[in-house]
């Protein structure tokens, strides 16, 4: 990023840029822009003007999307025992083509257990998708919900519907995606082609087997959001900042400390899971405290409630709802024939959350990288102009940025 300013008072657009970085800001429109700029102003106590607040969106987008150096960063992360982010891979590119994905994923592939059952939940991108289909397959690619869903709802902005319209709308999309039940699904399916025939035809195109639970099909554990490669951008955000080989060696140095971290953790944990996985199960069980439950016979039982009547075969970990099976966690109809058996629910727990497996995750720790005859980090910095570029480099051994090519046209808005 720019070299530090070594005045007392920072730059306006710094300053700005930090309001937007940190903060986040939604704009309804130029006259809510105007009096956000207005009220920053007179509280920080400097005049401001368009081209100062320009430059400042111009920083802020810098830090979000990897500083003055430019180039996008690939990344895998997967979920660990506890449902916490484990980093698997990352990759600095120039630009986020098929090519460089297909690299990417054949890559990760050689890397992992090939007769792994690998689920991907991604944006909507062409390349990723393209990029999926060709190194693992079509069924294994899950589609990350919450993107879908901005772009349903940008997709019934172009009608002129109420907004009463667009919030039932809105609720059979999100039934869609989250019930466990084909028929539920159906049903709101049904009621969205009768209120909007568009809306109707677009879920349809947008493929529902990527990304609603009841058809999706494979394990996905109840995932519908890609919030953990997210989560990863935000934990290496200062490091996204530095040139390459300052972003490698510093996240390096990060997972290695994570890793240990979350090993010496798992080590001590009390019960067979984890704190947010036991928070789950408590959950349930308090919930199915009010089930009313009938023996069938010593491992099937029939639990009745308000949605309806549903079977429960302990011995083969199933429920009728569909939880069961799609989370590898008894639901609150489980856990209550569990208790009513005199079982212990922890026992009914897929093995991918016990401590053990928690364990084996972190069991391997990140190696030491010598780095004594490579360039320092340091070099980098003595070598930026005062507008953070980097100047002409007279040594061969030097990693550069990568060459970036401007986009055509003007840049995209939100």
């Amino acid at each position: 990023m720019s070299s530090s300013i070594d005045s007392v008072t920072p730059l306006v657009s710094d300053l700005w840029k930090s309001l937007i970085k940190e903060e986040g800001q939604i704009f309804d429109g130029i006259v809510n822009v105007r009096d956000v700029l207005h009220k920053f102003a007179l509280a920080n106590r400097f005049m401001f003007n368009y081209k100062k607040a320009w430059r400042g969106k111009e920083k802020a987008k810098e830090a979000v999307d990897g500083g003055p150096f430019h180039g996008y960063m690939l990344k895998a992360t997967a979920l660990d025992a506890n449902n916490g982010i484990y980093p698997v891979a990352f990759k600095i590119v120039k630009s986020e083509s098929l090519e460089n994905w297909l690299w990417f994923l054949e890559n990760l592939k050689a890397a992992l257990n090939e007769d792994r059952e690998i689920i991907i939940i991604s944006d909507r991108s062409q390349s990723i998708i393209s990029a999926v289909r060709q190194v693992y397959s079509d069924e294994m690619h899950a589609h990350c919900f919450r993107h879908l869903k901005e772009n349903f709802l940008k997709f019934l902005e172009k009608y002129h519907l109420s907004k009463a319209t667009k919030g039932t709308l809105e609720d059979h999309l999100d039934i869609i995606a989250y019930t466990f039940q084909v028929k539920a699904c159906d049903r709101a399916l049904d009621r969205m082609k009768r209120l909007c025939a568009e809306a109707y035809d677009w879920v349809i195109e947008s493929e529902p087997k990527h990304w609603a639970k009841c058809q999706f099909p494979k394990k996905r554990y109840g995932k519908l959001y890609s919030n953990v490669a997210e989560s990863f951008n935000g934990w290496v955000l200062k490091e996204r900042e530095l040139p390459i080989m300052g972003i490698i060696e510093k996240t390096r140095e990060k997972l290695t400390k994570y890793i240990y971290k979350r090993k010496n953790k798992a080590i001590l944990w009390k019960l067979l899971v984890g704190k947010r996985i036991d928070e789950i199960l408590a959950l349930n069980v308090k919930l199915g405290e009010k089930m009313q439950i009938m023996s069938c016979s010593t491992h099937i039982f029939e639990v009745r409630e308000i949605h309806g009547n549903f079977g429960v075969d302990i011995e083969r970990k199933s429920c009728g709802c569909g939880k069961w099976e799609a989370t590898g966690l008894p639901c609150e109809n489980g856990c209550a024939t569990t208790m009513k058996a005199n079982l212990n629910v922890y026992d009914f727990v897929e093995e991918c959350y016990h401590k053990e497996t928690q364990c084996q995750i972190y069991s391997e720790t990140m190696r030491p990288v010598p780095t004594h005859d490579m360039p320092s980090l340091d070099f980098f910095e003595d070598e930026t102009d005062d507008d953070g570029y980097i100047n002409e480099l007279s040594e061969p051994d030097k990693l550069l940025p990568p060459r970036c090519k401007k986009p055509p046209g003007r840049p995209r808005r939100k």
